[in-house]
């Protein structure tokens, strides 16, 4: 390397954004659903799509979750045992400590259910099947 190229780069060969800039941090979310299956595919989904991704298998471990970690938003199966998705939601609404909290409810279930969805307190609903292609995008706009 020349004398001018050295001082371009201000005498370092490899100089990169990163040094001088820390990496902004990846929001987190908290998938919710009792299917391994299903959280082990959207976990890997938001994974690659820049999130931090921690899980719980049930409701109630979310809400135990919750209260011990600090998330961006919550993504969370509808039709899961002993809670539903609307009982949960409702929980973290009840909340003062969660309530700021963006939920979002996956469901495989129909256009009726889905639109009460919105009246138990989630922010956004997703079909499990549009979710494969959408959720990403929803959970930013969430976020912004």
């Amino acid at each position: 390397m020349g004398f001018e190229e050295e001082m371009f780069l201000g005498g370092h060969e490899s100089s990169s954004h990163d040094d001088f800039y820390p990496e902004k941090a990846k929001p987190v979310i908290l998938l919710v659903d009792d299917d391994p299956d299903q959280l082990l595919l959207f976990t890997t989904i938001l994974s690659s799509d820049g999130f931090d991704v921690i899980t719980a298998d049930s409701a109630q471990e979310a809400l135990a979750m919750l209260s011990e970690t600090q998330v961006d938003c919550v993504v969370s199966d509808f039709m899961m045992p002993e809670m539903d998705g609307s009982v949960f939601v409702q929980c973290v609404r009840e909340s003062s400590m969660l309530e700021h909290i963006p939920v979002v409810l996956l469901t495989a279930a129909s256009a009726d259910v889905e639109m009460s969805l919105i009246g138990a307190g989630a922010d956004i609903f997703c079909s499990k099947d549009r979710g494969r292609k959408q959720l990403s995008r929803q959970i930013r706009l969430l976020l912004a």
